[in-house]
């Protein structure tokens, strides 16, 4: 008898993460769709960011670690900047937003955006600075402000999107 609760709640869990699997490759190709997805004034979202935070937040410390690594290997496969920069700051992200919801924080939406807003800080400051940041170069101080601090204020804006998307499908195939 026991076993087979135990089966149906294995069962239930692996639907629900192959569900989550499928919203991440459903967002990455419609972020990544040229002219599907809009960037105004050349500003990209980053919704990956808010995807796995919010994962992490509904999934937990190793769930939202491995959600993580998953979307950061997409990112960093489709990008020629840097070399797997994406994975670890992803994982990082899904890690610790499981770990804060597991141990200090509720998970709401409020405690969401914050937690987007302070890893979305961080995530464009250190790729800022390992990519661009040359001081000798004209403009740089343009490029920070204007592209990558606009770039967390348009994501932000889809920090709801992303969180409802992720308790919908936590919701629907739940325990």
């Amino acid at each position: 008898m026991e076993n087979s609760s135990i089966q149906a709640e294995k069962k239930i869990i692996r639907n629900r993460r192959i569900a989550l699997a499928a919203v991440v490759l459903a967002v990455f190709f419609i972020w990544n769709t040229d002219g599907l997805f809009p960037k105004p004034w050349g500003i990209p979202a980053m919704l990956m960011v808010p995807l796995v935070i919010s994962i992490g937040m509904f999934e937990r410390e190793y769930a939202g670690m491995f959600f993580g690594l998953f979307a950061g290997v997409l990112m960093d496969t489709f990008s020629s900047q840097t070399v797997c920069f994406h994975s670890i700051m992803l994982t990082a992200a899904g890690y610790i937003s499981g770990v804060l919801i597991t141990r200090l924080m509720r998970n709401n939406l409020k405690t969401c955006l914050l937690l987007n807003i302070v890893f979305l800080f961080i995530n464009n400051t250190l790729f800022y600075l390992i990519n661009y940041n040359s001081s000798g170069e004209e403009g740089f101080a343009y490029l920070y402000s204007d592209v990558y601090v606009a770039s967390v204020f348009y994501t932000m804006l889809f920090v709801p999107l992303m969180y409802w998307i992720v308790r919908t499908v936590y919701k629907k195939i739940n325990l």
